[in-house]
């Protein structure tokens, strides 16, 4: 027998954004394409005729929400993105912060949640940005470098090639696992894992 698919198309409203990077806050589904963050109408993803969208001043690289706000990584910076409520309780539309922070991300798939806080690979390093580990001028969470031991080893990663690294969080272990492409390698061949009980690090 031959399928018809037919009933299950529908015309969604709007253009969807072709876009992998994406994650749900506020009751709304967000997609980066480049430097432009897009967003749908309130519980309703399939809505992108009634949501909007948010220019960046980057490339886009990842996205972690992080209590009342969702931070948005690019490569050189990260920066917040937040609603506010009017005097009736109306809530807003998604509203970007002021201010770019240090340190953007380099690979997309090297942001990993580690209970509240978020590590990832910058061009400082491997980075935690977590409420605990201090706060800036402002308020908001200020990142603290993990890798500074193993920076030169780093160093020999393909920059070419550096946004395929991905990383995963071994819970039981308390592990950081991020593999790299590194010397002449155009896809992943070398991991670096922190123990946080020992902070330290080693090649495998």
């Amino acid at each position: 027998k031959k399928a018809d698919f037919v009933a299950t198309y529908a015309d969604v409203g709007g253009t969807p954004p072709d876009g992998y990077i994406m994650t749900v806050f506020m009751g709304r589904l967000f997609v980066a394409n480049g430097f432009t963050l897009y967003y749908t109408n309130v519980e309703d993803e399939d809505d992108w005729a009634g949501g909007g969208t948010i220019k960046f001043n980057d490339l886009i690289t990842g996205m972690k929400v992080q209590g009342d706000r969702m931070i948005v990584f690019t490569r050189t910076y990260n920066q917040g993105v937040i609603f506010t409520y009017d005097d009736s309780f109306v809530l807003s539309t998604p509203l970007k912060e002021p201010y770019e922070r240090q340190y953007g991300c380099l690979a997309p798939k090297s942001i990993t949640n580690v209970g509240s806080d978020a590590y990832y690979w910058s061009d400082r390093g491997v980075v935690r940005l977590g409420s605990e580990n201090g706060y800036d001028d402002k308020g908001l969470p200020r990142p603290m470098s993990l890798s500074k031991n193993i920076e030169p080893s780093l160093e020999f990663t393909n920059k070419k090639y550096r946004a395929r690294a991905n990383a995963a969080y071994w819970m039981a272990k308390q592990q950081y696992w991020l593999s790299v492409p590194y010397g002449t390698d155009q896809f992943p061949s070398r991991t670096f894992v922190y123990n946080e009980t020992w902070e330290s690090w080693w090649l495998r």
